[in-house]
């Protein structure tokens, strides 16, 4: 299990400025044009679900804030 990082998302699908992390299995996570994805469905707190592959990871927490604040 590797710790990642996701930008929380509103119920439109917009970023909320918030982040979160996860613990992840290896299956879960797919690399794809130099990037990290979750290779599952994901629920956001707010119920926006994004499907499998269209979910960012980062791997440190800065990079997140980053992405969540732009």
């Amino acid at each position: 299990m590797k710790k990642y990082w996701i930008c929380d998302r509103d119920h439109m699908g917009q970023r909320t400025g918030n982040y979160y992390s996860v613990e992840l299995p290896d299956f879960c996570v797919t690399s794809r044009g130099g990037c990290l994805w979750l290779s599952v469905d994901n629920i956001h707190k707010s119920g926006y679900r994004e499907p499998a592959g269209c979910c960012m990871l980062h791997t440190s927490e800065l990079s997140a804030q980053r992405a969540a604040l732009s």
